[in-house]
């Protein structure tokens, strides 16, 4: 039961840091499309 709480404990862990790291590249990716439409709309 013990290996089984640590292998959850690890997975939400990977799985956090994962969000994370998805939520900065949508922000930069945001910010890029954003710039870009100015860019066309100039």
């Amino acid at each position: 039961m013990k290996i089984k709480r640590k292998l959850w404990c690890k997975a939400c862990w990977v799985s956090n840091k994962l969000y994370h790291l998805l939520k900065m590249i949508n922000q930069e990716y945001l910010c890029v499309s954003l710039d870009s439409t100015q860019i066309d709309d100039a």
